[in-house]
């Protein structure tokens, strides 16, 4: 899963199926104005807590936007270049199941797919419920995120995950106990955490964790 090779950034192309970029003009108070905006899907992350070995699920994913940004604060003069001073490593995330609201389906029945798909477990609609929806990136993209909880044992578990996501990124599955968990939220620099996830974190341990101590 970690070897990344042959790194190059090029232009975007016009048929992009990830993201859409353009333009939004308005006038605010009699001042015209202008902002550039992205155009990508609404997302579901779940957060997965195992009853049975009192740990939280979260997938590793290598996101080349996360790389990308490391090559700017080492000053590379390209990604190639990146690629071969610093490893792969640094554009790996701890993240929640998550996935593109990509079908016309309930929410929560995406997310029913994707806790089977992505972790392996199979379980009931009935059984995840909604924690909160929000706006991400409301700088630039403003996208809807739906964030779910559901607990799972051993005895839902169906078979290995696929490692693979809808968007053909590889997945690996990583188990943290309540401490640890509580360990990474107290951290003063999680850069390889997004917002998402430390979300999901904080919100576990509000409403979740608690009740367990």
């Amino acid at each position: 899963m970690d070897n990344i090779t042959n790194v190059r950034c090029g232009a975007m192309p016009e048929n992009s199926g990830l993201l859409k970029t353009f333009r939004m003009y308005y006038v605010q108070n009699n001042v015209k104005k202008d902002w550039d905006l992205v155009q990508v899907d609404d997302t579901i992350s779940v957060i997965i807590y195992n009853k049975t070995t009192e740990k939280l699920i979260f997938e590793k994913r290598f996101e080349p936007v996360v790389l990308y940004d490391e090559t700017k604060k080492f000053e590379c003069k390209s990604a190639e270049d990146a690629g071969v001073k610093y490893p792969a490593e640094l554009g790996f995330t701890v993240q929640l199941c998550t996935r593109t609201v990509d079908k016309d389906l309930p929410l929560n029945e995406i997310a029913q797919e994707q806790i089977e798909r992505m972790c392996g477990y199979k379980i009931s609609v009935d059984r995840i419920e909604q924690a909160m929806t929000y706006r991400s990136d409301v700088g630039a993209a403003g996208a809807e995120e739906t964030l779910f909880y559901c607990e799972v044992t051993n005895a839902d578990k169906i078979g290995k995950a696929t490692g693979v996501d809808s968007d053909d990124k590889f997945v690996e599955i990583v188990e943290m106990s309540i401490q640890e968990v509580e360990q990474m939220v107290a951290r003063i620099a999680n850069d390889r955490v997004p917002p998402t996830c430390l979300m999901g974190m904080f919100w576990f341990l509000r409403n979740k964790a608690a009740a367990r101590h």
